[in-house]
């Protein structure tokens, strides 16, 4: 038996929240709150949490948690590659990217990127100085 057999949301329904809700998370940033529930966004869409949260798991293959820190995690790599030459403290790090909490934000990104958040960083920096290598010796 299908999860949704009982659903009521028509796949048309479905497509229309799954664009809001990217369209939402992109434009609006939404991922940086680190109060947002999948309540919220359905008061917002003027639906039901039940109908966000499976349009998220039919369109993507994902809870809402993982769908929103994958966001957060992206995020945190695009100031992880901006800033790599000052000194980041995760604590910050986490809060500007919407982790409540310093545990919450290195196990997703291990989770999303496969590496600790430091190794990430140590990672980019031995990439850009083996690009700066090149450079240099053309």
């Amino acid at each position: 038996m299908r999860k949704y057999n009982s659903s009521t949301l028509s796949q048309r329904q479905r497509i229309d929240i799954t664009v809001r809700l990217i369209e939402y998370i992109l434009w609006d940033k939404m991922y940086l709150n680190s109060n947002i529930t999948i309540k919220d966004i359905a008061i917002k869409f003027g639906t039901n949490k039940a109908y966000i949260s499976q349009a998220i798991n039919e369109s993507m293959h994902m809870n809402f948690s993982t769908f929103v820190n994958r966001y957060r995690i992206k995020e945190a790599k695009r100031i992880i590659g901006a800033t790599i030459g000052a000194k980041l403290n995760v604590e910050d790090l986490a809060a500007m990217c919407g982790f409540n909490n310093r545990m919450a934000f290195y196990n997703s990104f291990k989770r999303h990127v496969g590496m600790t958040p430091y190794n990430y960083v140590r990672t980019l920096r031995e990439e850009r100085a083996t690009e700066s290598n090149k450079i240099a010796k053309e």
